[in-house]
């Protein structure tokens, strides 16, 4: 059980000893929002953690952290809160599942400044445009995130591997409003870097993902047990399709889809990817945002999916979401 008390605390940057002008408000208590929690945490910046009432009657509260990184463990204060207390949110960075993404900001929009700026991190695609759409009146920044994390339990997070994470603007209002990211973009122990075209990495890393993610869900394995000349054939399959469906969204890239898969099932190869991890704890997965979301676009455009169809159709039929 987490050591947790009760206070308001101040925040205070150790290296200007002064009083940070925002708070950053995460929302989404899972591996990502945890970890960048405790990141913002260490760097002296303000941060505070929105989690659900049920799970935090008193509203507020502070509590004790865990962070594991290279076989160290680091404890650090963090503020939680309610997502149903009532002080303002200037900067909320949502890290909630793809299908939870827009009903979790609009839990939290009375809470909204009016200039308050959202920042998401989803896999797939979908849930970004969903809340561009919805929130016109706030600047909307995106990101893909290749840095690698699993939760031990709430509030314990172990750090599995250091990736690359890109922002930038999803909406018009978000355009040459870097400055309001630069907490992010500085954010020291990640590589986080701008994009003027987010778009393009979150298509890339969901290129790649569906061709993973759903087979290993199906299969109950880690990535590497892809590249087994048996599955080799679907993964090249999956590939081909993904790419002809992506190319009518403009989607443009720099080596074949198949090179990029595989040298990630290598590097990779022990991993227990987040949609398996969501299936062993009985939880959703992202699938329908990864995979379904290219079904979706082929439906759109009037064109043949038969192995993303043939795909989610054996998840369904296992029982997986």
């Amino acid at each position: 059980m987490q050591n947790c008390f009760f206070a308001i605390t101040l925040c205070v940057n150790p290296v200007t000893q002064q009083q940070p002008q925002h708070t950053w408000h995460i929302l989404g208590a899972g591996a990502i929002g945890t970890l960048w929690t405790a990141l913002l945490t260490r760097s002296g910046l303000s941060a505070t953690l929105l989690v659900r009432p049920q799970r935090l009657p008193d509203q507020k509260q502070v509590c004790d952290l865990n962070i594991q990184e290279d076989g160290e463990t680091t404890t650090l204060p963090v503020t939680l809160e309610s997502t149903n207390y009532t002080t303002k949110i200037s900067h909320l960075l949502v890290t909630t599942k793809a299908g939870d993404t827009l009903s979790a900001i609009e839990s939290v929009k009375e809470r909204l400044t009016e200039d308050a700026c959202i920042v998401l991190l989803q896999n797939g695609l979908g849930s970004q445009q969903e809340v561009a759409e919805s929130f016109t009146n706030h600047p909307v920044f995106a990101g893909s995130t290749t840095d690698g994390a699993w939760l031990a339990e709430f509030l314990s997070v172990n750090r599995a591997g250091n990736g690359v994470t890109w922002l930038g603007a999803s909406n018009p209002l978000a355009e040459d409003r870097e400055g309001l990211i630069s907490d992010l973009l500085n954010l020291p122990g990640l590589d986080v870097r701008p994009t003027d075209n987010v778009l393009q990495k979150l298509q890339e890393k969901l290129a790649i993902n569906s061709a993973i993610n759903a087979l290993t869900a199906i299969h109950g394995c880690p990535n590497g047990e892809l590249l087994k000349p048996e599955f080799q054939p679907r993964v090249a399959a999956l590939c081909a399709e993904t790419e002809a469906l992506l190319e009518t969204e403009g989607f443009q890239s720099d080596s074949p889809l198949m090179d990029k898969v595989n040298h990630v099932l290598t590097v990779t190869s022990a991993n227990i990817n987040s949609a398996l991890q969501d299936v062993r704890n009985n939880r959703p997965t992202e699938l329908p945002w990864i995979n379904g979301y290219l079904l979706k676009l082929a439906h759109r455009k009037g064109l043949k999916a038969r192995h993303h169809e043939q795909l989610m159709a054996e998840l369904k039929a296992r029982g997986i979401e």
